[in-house]
């Protein structure tokens, strides 16, 4: 409350002269030289000022409540206190308390009052029991730094620990918005949060856009093969953060490819400019024609080298007695050539393993014959073809169901002529 203080006269007149102090609630006076002011019809109000409160603690030696009473030095009807009738103790040793009054109100500070066994009357309560907090609910409390527990029982303030912040929510900084941190304490029970926030980034623009200016127009009222292209941000207003020049080059397909060595490109069939160039992507292939393979490029097609021999030196199995010769560059097929023996049984080129693997047992080679067979080249062993010995395998109300007794793989069917058993 800001209120005006003045001296007057008998006659309820300012004192011109008067010496008044005014001070805030921080009690710091300020001395002030004229301290009148009068309204329309000539009577003197009072003007505005703050308090300067005097402040006292009184302790009463019964029931251990403290009472705070705050009085204007200036106007002393102006004061108020506050009395704090649920103190509670902590035990300092077996004879001495300390009794703590905590206020509501801002002005007045925390008290605590030391009482010993001696300073108890006989008409006072016996001292109070220390509460240990043990068995009694709790109410999780916070501030700016800390949690802590106030017991229920004693009203106790007891294990306060820092908060443990932990990220909820986060965005950078663009060119309209503040980089933000949001942060939550990870205690249970606990509701401190903080959001901290940083500095706008200018070149993180959110609202980009294109406009399109163009400086040509073509024969049929068209436009546009050729201007400018600028870049705006429609959420923070700045312009021309980007200018660029753009063209549109007429290609005409399919042969719009040109070549020189170790390249080709493409050029505007208006402008010749050439805006798209690469490296020649080279690959060999063989020359059916000429007998020879020649490497060409897989994207224009232009050939990159004239005809050249194949080369041979790539070689692939075919059968136990042969293997195919590739050309080297291309892979064309040239020719077969009969294995050769490397000293270890495999043969020196192509390493497969020479000679005829034949299977243990007998694979079905037709509906009448079985036979043991080369697992790699399918070559039937001499000799071991044979005739299969069917053996009636099952039976069902329709038909015969016949295997080889050898277990090559054969089976045959062979009806019922009345569908009965």
């Amino acid at each position: 409350m800001n209120e005006q203080i003045y001296i007057l006269t008998e006659q309820n007149e300012v004192k011109e002269s008067s010496s008044i102090y005014y001070g805030d609630d921080k009690g710091t006076p300020q001395p002030v030289k004229q301290v009148y002011r009068t309204d329309g019809d000539g009577k003197v109000v009072l003007a505005k000022c703050y308090h300067n409160y005097n402040i006292t603690y009184t302790w009463n030696d019964y029931d251990y409540s403290c009472t705070a009473t705050a009085e204007c030095e200036y106007i002393s009807e102006h004061q108020f206190s506050e009395i704090v009738e649920d103190t509670y103790t902590t035990n300092l040793s077996n004879t001495k308390y300390n009794y703590i009054a905590n206020f509501t109100n801002p002005l007045f500070k925390t008290q605590a009052y030391y009482v010993t066994w001696q300073d108890i009357t006989p008409d006072e309560p016996d001292a109070p029991e220390v509460c240990t907090h043990t068995g009694y609910s709790y109410t999780t409390k916070y501030n700016s730094t800390q949690h802590y527990k106030v017991c229920s029982n004693c009203g106790e303030i007891y294990d306060k620990e820092n908060h443990d912040p932990r990220e909820t929510d986060s965005h950078a900084g663009d060119c309209c918005n503040k980089s933000m941190n949001s942060y939550k304490c990870s205690e249970e029970g606990c509701g401190w949060t903080e959001t901290v926030y940083g500095e706008k980034d200018p070149t993180n623009h959110i609202g980009l856009t294109e406009k399109t200016t163009s400086n040509h127009k073509a024969p049929d009222g068209t436009v546009g093969s050729y201007g400018t292209i600028t870049v705006d941000c429609t959420a923070c207003g700045a312009t021309n953060i980007e200018k660029r020049k753009f063209r549109s080059h007429e290609i005409k397909e399919p042969n719009s490819w040109a070549i020189d060595t170790n390249s080709h490109y493409k050029c505007c069939q208006q402008c010749w400019e050439v805006y798209v160039e690469e490296d020649h992507q080279g690959k060999w292939v063989s020359n059916d024609m000429t007998g020879s393979c020649v490497r060409v490029c897989t994207v224009c097609n232009v050939a990159l080298t004239s005809g050249t021999a194949h080369q041979h030196g790539k070689y692939e199995y075919k059968d136990c007695y042969t293997h195919k010769v590739l050309c080297n560059r291309c892979g064309k097929y040239l020719k077969d050539e009969a294995h050769t023996d490397d000293g270890t049984g495999q043969c020196k080129y192509c390493g497969s393993v020479l000679g005829h693997d034949y299977s243990e047992g007998y694979v079905v080679i037709n509906d009448v014959h079985h036979a043991h067979v080369c697992t790699r080249c399918g070559f039937v062993s001499p000799g071991s073809e044979t005739v299969h010995n069917p053996i009636l395998h099952e039976e069902d109300e329709l038909a015969y169901h016949y295997i080889c007794e050898e277990a090559c793989g054969y089976e045959y069917v062979e009806a019922k002529e009345n569908g009965t058993v």
